[in-house]
């Protein structure tokens, strides 16, 4: 999972995206306002997250409804990073709704991802594969990412971001079908 969600921060939150949106969506808008309201849906995901993370993981634990949470979350995020690649210049309101949309997915995902690894993993080996998993995400975001460039460099950014959701989505499935939600 680590290498399906990762390369949704990569490109969608850190590389790609954000350039896109300034320098395409938000082209119209007053020099210097694309990365104030960029900034802005960023801390209105997190606080969304930070505001539902102990009730819905709570729930999560309570209800053993790990996987089938996660699953909503992934579908969610995929579907928002799927819609991004048919925006358009000024659709300024529309992409801020997406990104906030797909980051909560992302971010609020992780609660219950997390909360997987102590049912598959002995507690003292929690850290290992912990790393493990986050040193895969890297290099799969990478890998997505430079799959990407050729895409970005040609201006089809559409194909960007159907490719990030598709990435999101198939290297989820191993999770679903593998890893068990037990504790």
């Amino acid at each position: 999972y680590d290498v399906a969600n990762s390369a949704f921060s990569l490109v969608m939150i850190t590389a790609v995206f954000p350039l896109y949106f300034a320098g395409v969506i938000a082209k119209d808008e007053v020099a210097g306002s694309a990365d104030a309201l960029w900034g802005t849906a960023i801390a209105a995901a997190m606080a969304v997250v930070a505001i539902s993370s102990p009730l819905v993981g709570a729930l999560a634990d309570r209800r053993r409804w790990r996987k089938q949470l996660l699953a909503v979350y992934v579908v969610v995020g995929v579907a928002a990073t799927a819609a991004t690649a048919w925006l358009e210049p000024g659709q300024v309101a529309w992409a801020l709704t997406l990104l906030i949309v797909a980051n909560i997915a992302f971010e609020g995902g992780l609660v219950f991802y997390d909360a997987l690894l102590p049912g598959i993993v002995e507690t003292r080996r929690i850290g290992r594969w912990s790393g493990v998993g986050w040193g895969l995400g890297y290099l799969g975001s990478m890998v997505c990412l430079v799959v990407c460039v050729p895409w970005v460099e040609a201006g089809q950014f559409d194909r960007v971001f159907l490719l990030v959701a598709l990435w999101w989505l198939v290297w989820s499935m191993p999770l679903f079908v593998c890893v068990p939600d037990r504790i």
